[in-house]
């Protein structure tokens, strides 16, 4: 007979204790080793079978988990017999005190009288989607002034950069056009020297954004991060995406370059949205990202998963 399993609901609350302490040996302890457990995620890459790889996996990142607080909203716990289930639907705060809502459901069996996880599936509510991705004045100007008058054209796949000054307009007007002549083009300077410094190439600065490309993601990161540490009193958003581009001369064209500015615009000031396809080239070991944010971006078909650079 089904029935509502305290004892699963607390096992649940110990995990959840465990993991926001750094206590991996507990976290452990409440998983399966079968070869049978499946994890499952909201992204496509996100599916695990064994609990002995999944658990090898998080003893070797455990040091980048992101993980500050959950607090649970609800807990449904069941079992019937040597078999048990649940669904949890909480709130995650990482480390740098952003919070997102996430949903858990799990199945548990009993193996050697202690009730077991043998299957999870971890995801972002739609309800928590974000629809985001209006271009700016001068994201559009950039997107609009490439692979203009193009002949000759060649493929080939690099990760895309954009910048974008947030609220240029207001700063315009707060200093003059001289002052703030002079603010954007030092900007513009030590973008190129970090792109640079990394091998990027310069395609466009115009306006008071940039769109550079890079041979790796790992190198579009790295140029990235050297950015943020340049803003000042700048608040600046930078987006980045690897796919393949069409070139000619010193020009890019495709739809690489639209999602790229497209994530552009969905970042805040001061943030790095990375598309989710660099985050997966790159790795979590070379660079730390936050949580998967799902969005729409608008003049783009679906849901787009980014992520923050930490």
């Amino acid at each position: 007979m089904t029935h509502r399993s305290p004892e699963i609901e607390a096992l649940i609350r110990r995990f959840i204790d465990a993991r926001s302490r750094g206590d991996f040996a507990r976290v452990r302890a409440l998983y399966s080793e079968s070869d049978d457990f499946i994890a499952v995620g909201t992204r496509e890459e996100d599916w695990i079978e064994g609990g002995t790889t999944l658990l090898d996996m998080i003893q070797a990142d455990w040091d980048s988990v992101e993980t500050e607080h959950d607090e649970v909203r609800h807990i449904h716990a069941f079992e019937n017999g040597d078999t048990g289930w649940a669904v949890l639907e909480g709130d995650r705060t990482t480390r740098d005190g952003r919070t997102f809502r996430y949903r858990l459901t799990s199945i548990y069996v009993l193996e050697e009288g202690a009730w077991r996880c043998l299957h999870s599936h971890f995801s972002i509510p739609e309800g928590a989607m974000i629809s985001r991705g209006d271009l700016t004045a001068t994201l559009s100007d950039l997107l609009d002034s490439v692979g203009n008058g193009m002949e000759g054209t060649a493929a080939r796949t690099a990760t895309v950069l954009f910048t974008d000054i947030v609220g240029s307009t207001a700063l315009s007007a707060e200093l003059g056009d001289t002052q703030w002549s002079q603010v954007v083009a030092e900007h513009l300077a030590e973008l190129r020297t970090a792109a640079v410094a990394e091998g990027g190439t310069v395609v466009k600065t115009l306006g008071d954004g940039g769109l550079f490309t890079f041979e790796t993601g790992g190198a579009a990161l790295r140029a990235a991060g050297a950015m943020r540490t340049r803003f000042g009193d700048l608040s600046v958003r930078i987006g980045v995406h690897t796919g393949d581009l069409v070139t000619s001369r010193d020009d890019i064209v495709g739809a690489t370059v639209a999602k790229a500015a497209r994530v552009t615009a969905a970042a805040d000031g001061g943030q790095v949205l990375v598309s989710t396809t660099t985050a997966g080239i790159v790795g979590p070991s070379a660079f730390s990202f936050g949580p998967p944010i799902s969005l729409e971006l608008k003049g783009l078909p679906g849901t787009h998963v980014v992520h923050e650079l930490l």
